[in-house]
């Protein structure tokens, strides 16, 4: 039903496309999806494609977007599990108990919806928690690069913009990678190795 309302949603303001993508969760460890965060129309766009993925994700998510009338209930039904300032020792707790059950945890490693001035390579600073989880339970993390999504929904817009001409609708496009570290490796080289990757993806056309 969700997802059904999230392509009724996006349908208006643009063209999603999304690659295929084969899921397999270990046991003990589970998976991590890793995305790069440039706007609220990330969630709607990430509701089309678990649904297409097959996966039913715990996500983390800001945890003052759960206040919001609107976006609270939508985060809740999606498996939302809130994050960042005041929620950080909680929300890897929560994180952990998803991967040791062999499920699927969703995070944005930049941690916030971020601006052009503060990407290097299509991607800001990354916070250190993907490099930790993958580090401690060998998780296999799937890069997820998605553009355009901020042509839509800009930061500090209120709501999405409507394109005029209709027939010129952005298009927000996903694409794929997966990231398997040797066992052992370092948290930091996760890390680095997370924010290449994502780049990588955000500059391939």
């Amino acid at each position: 039903m969700l997802t059904a309302v999230a392509r009724m949603l996006l349908w208006p303001f643009a063209r999603i496309c999304i690659p295929d993508a084969r899921i397999d969760p270990r046991k003990d460890a589970g998976v991590i999806i890793a995305a790069n965060h440039r706007s609220l129309l990330d969630i709607f766009v990430g509701l089309v494609a678990f649904r297409r993925w097959r996966v039913r994700p715990g996500v983390l998510i800001r945890g003052d977007y759960f206040d919001h009338r609107l976006l609270g209930p939508v985060l809740r039904a999606i498996g939302g599990i809130p994050a960042g300032r005041g929620y950080g020792a909680q929300a890897m707790t929560s994180a952990r108990e998803v991967l040791r059950a062999g499920g699927v945890l969703v995070l944005a490693p930049e941690g916030r919806i971020t601006h052009g001035g503060e990407r290097t390579d299509g991607i800001a600073d990354l916070k250190p928690g993907v490099g930790r989880l993958s580090a401690e339970l060998g998780s296999p993390i799937l890069l997820v690069g998605l553009s355009n999504s901020d042509r839509v929904w800009p930061l500090g817009a209120r709501l999405p913009r409507l394109p005029r001409p209709f027939c010129q609708r952005p298009t927000v496009r996903l694409r794929t990678e997966w990231l398997v570290m040797p066992e052992g490796s370092d948290p930091a080289e996760i890390l680095v190795s997370v924010s290449r990757g994502l780049s990588q993806l955000l500059q391939e056309r």
